[in-house]
């Protein structure tokens, strides 16, 4: 693969975590996280909770980035090897 093909694929697979890390933060129900988390862990700070959502939709969208890589990849590979 040519280097410039792959910095294309690095660009868009950045894209898309960063897409991923939006929808997040915008789609994810944080009041009825914050009631979980109160039945838990009464005593949590603002900081404390902030930390915690930033942990969860950085790293859940690594996940969710890596699953699409890995997906994204295998198809890439098996038109690959159709072709040859």
């Amino acid at each position: 693969m040519k280097p410039f093909k792959l910095a294309l694929f690095w660009l868009a697979f950045f894209a898309t975590y960063l897409i991923i890390a939006l929808a997040g933060y915008s789609l994810i129900p944080e009041g009825a996280l914050v009631d979980i988390a109160m039945k838990y862990k009464p005593d949590i700070t603002n900081e404390g909770w902030d930390n915690f959502m930033g942990y969860l939709i950085f790293i859940g969208s690594a996940l969710v980035n890596a699953i699409l890589i890995w997906i994204v990849v295998s198809i890439y590979q098996r038109s690959q090897a159709k072709g040859h």
